[in-house]
């Protein structure tokens, strides 16, 4: 029942369309021909005065060469022709950026109008479907909270938002964003140059494991007659310390530094199932014997949980 609500709700969830009262329209340049038609249409319905079109380079070409050849020209230019008048439409290009492209259009929209003196509290961002919900994150996480931003979906025509899992595009597109969405949510700090740790996200991440060695324990337990909130109890703490222990000598390694985005978020998660695998299998071959636990074993058990807590605290803040 759950994991049908789930995919009943997740493509209304990421293609939100939330507009707010505003002037300005911004369009992402990177969107199909039938979404300009659209974002054109809106313009014109709507009580805008400006347009203004994000984007970098377009894939493939020269990164050296004029803002001709970014998304937000490409953008701009199809903007005009679908019927949107020359005067109103600005183009804003961005710089380069191997991955957060996103954000890097948004920053770059934040730099302009702070350049050009342009006072605006409150616009409406158009994308395409799913890409909205984290569209409009990464615009807020880069104007903040000054700014009233909007979101307006247009839906792709390639298949039905509502049985979208019966369509290759559909499943592509629904669950990459979603595994999208959730990156920037969690894991994209915009304060830091890179991907950055912080305390909470590290607890975070060790939660997975947890309770996937809790439950290990607690069905050993009940096969071999032991106390079973127990053995529940030991399996998701010694794991939890494990696998925060490994985040924490990943955060302080070399690696956390060549890695960023889902790569990082990747290998933090190999690092916690390691981690807690190990402890947790230390743990049951030394702590939880055949015999109910006694002080000593309770006084180890808060001792890994201080752990738990301390090393993070220590390594990723």
């Amino acid at each position: 029942m759950v994991a049908g609500l789930l995919v009943f709700r997740t493509h209304p969830f990421l293609a939100a369309t939330h507009r707010v009262e505003a002037r300005v329209l911004v369009v992402e340049g990177w969107v199909h021909d039938y979404t300009i038609r659209w974002a054109a249409e809106e313009f014109k319905a709507g009580s805008y005065e400006r347009a203004f079109t994000t984007g970098g380079p377009r894939p493939g070409e020269n990164t050296q060469r004029s803002d001709y050849y970014t998304l937000a020209s490409y953008g701009a230019r199809r903007l005009k022709a679908s019927g949107v008048p020359d005067e109103c439409v600005q183009m804003v290009p961005s710089p380069v950026s191997g991955r957060d492209r996103t954000y890097s259009s948004a920053l770059a929209l934040r730099d302009w109008f702070r350049e050009h003196k342009v006072d605006v509290h409150s616009f409406n961002i158009l994308t395409e479907d799913a890409h909205a919900r984290r569209t409009r994150l990464l615009f807020e996480k880069a104007f903040g909270s000054e700014v009233r931003i909007g979101v307006i979906a247009i839906t792709n025509p390639e298949y039905d938002p509502k049985h979208w899992w019966r369509y290759s595009e559909g499943v592509r597109e629904v669950l990459g964003e979603a595994i999208a969405y959730v990156y920037a949510r969690v894991f994209f700090h915009p304060s830091a140059e890179k991907t950055k740790m912080t305390f909470k996200q590290t607890m975070l991440l060790g939660i997975f494991p947890a309770v996937l060695f809790a439950v290990w324990f607690f069905k050993i337990a009940r096969a071999q007659h032991k106390n079973l909130w127990w053995a529940f109890l030991v399996g998701g703490v010694s794991a939890y310390g494990g696998s925060l222990l490994a985040v924490g000598l990943i955060r302080s390694s070399g690696l956390f530094g060549l890695l960023g985005g889902f790569p990082l978020v990747t290998a933090l998660l190999a690092g916690c199932l390691a981690g807690g695998a190990l402890v947790a299998a230390s743990v049951r071959a030394n702590l939880y014997a055949d015999e109910e636990p006694t002080k000593f074993d309770i006084l180890a058990v808060w001792v890994i949980v201080a752990g738990s807590v301390l090393v993070p605290l220590f390594f990723c803040l």
